[in-house]
């Protein structure tokens, strides 16, 4: 006779442990409820988001603060990279 194992699909939360004193924390949470530790929130990649503008020379994106054109090399006046990130 064989024993056959059901297994329970169970949704698997993101934890941290907290620096402060071990405790296992949601990953969404801000302090510990254990100490009280307040945790300082990271940006990442998909929460910075940068204003671009349209090179006038090449039609390539370039970052609003760039002071030239990464694709075609073209150097912005100042006012230019005003005008074009404030037309958007």
């Amino acid at each position: 006779m064989a024993v056959v194992g059901v297994s329970e699909e169970k949704e698997v939360e993101e934890v941290f442990q907290c620096p402060g004193c071990g405790n296992i924390v949601d990953a969404d949470a801000t302090r510990c409820k254990k100490c009280g530790l307040e945790f300082e929130v990271e940006e990442t990649e998909e929460t910075v988001e940068e204003s671009t503008f349209t090179c006038s020379n090449c039609g390539g994106e370039v970052n609003e603060g760039d002071t030239k054109c990464p694709n075609c090399g073209l150097v912005f006046e100042e006012e230019d990279v005003i005008d074009e990130a404030t037309t958007e």
